[in-house]
Parts: C-alpha cells; structure tokens; sequence
C-alpha cells in the first residue's frame, strides 16, 4: 500500500467521524418538523388552526426543502446541527407561513360568499 492511498484514507474517515452521518442528518430535521406539525395540529386554545390538508402539504414541501438542502450539503463534513436547525426554521416558516395567507385568504372570500349568498337569499324571500 502506497503512503499516498493511505493518508487519503485515513483523512476521509477521519472527516467522517468528525461530522453527522446521514441517519443524524435525516433524524434531526425530522424531528423539528415533527414537533412543528404536531403544535400545529394541537394548537390549543389561543392558537391558529390550519387545518389537516394545509398541515399536510407544508409537511410535504419542508420534506423536500430539506432533502435538497442535505443533497446539497452531503460532501460537506462541516455540516452543524445549529445549520441543519436553521435551515428547517427557514423552510418550516416559508411554508407554512404561504399556508396560513393561503388559509386566511380562503376563509376571507368564502365569509364573502357566505354573506352575500345570505343577502341574495333574504331579498328574494323578503
């Protein structure tokens, strides 16, 4: 064995070690997006309810947000826990962010609709 394969070797497993393996990468932001739909499925009482759909479909999105994002980062050794973290945080705020804009305005039309459809009702039986 030349000297050369060796430290080349010994300098990946070496990174390898010092980094996240993918299990890490993958369990870490499965957890805080965990966390973050159960919150808002439960949102006690004061809080937003946005519904299982919605829930759903920013689930899916933040999943594929931090797929690409390990994809991009998977030959970086360097890759932080706080960066994994943070890049969630992003992606969890952006969509679900998009879905309760998308939520309230759905609500704010049908109300429209709703009342105006009460209105038409009570001037043709009036």
């Amino acid at each position: 064995m030349d000297p050369i394969s060796s430290k080349s070797t010994a300098a990946t497993s070496s990174t390898r070690s010092s980094g996240l393996s993918d299990s890490q990468r993958n369990a870490i932001w499965e957890n805080g997006l965990k966390e973050s739909t159960d919150k808002a499925r439960n949102p006690g009482p004061d809080g937003f309810k946005l519904g299982s759909s919605r829930i759903d479909r920013y689930e899916g999105k933040v999943k594929e947000d931090m797929k690409a994002f390990l994809e991009k980062n998977k030959d970086n050794p360097n890759l932080t826990e706080a960066q994994i973290q943070d890049e969630l945080k992003k992606s969890i705020s952006k969509r679900q962010g998009y879905e309760f804009v998308n939520k309230m305005t759905d609500d704010y039309f049908f109300n429209k609709l709703m009342s105006r459809a009460k209105e038409l009702s009570q001037d043709t039986w009036s």
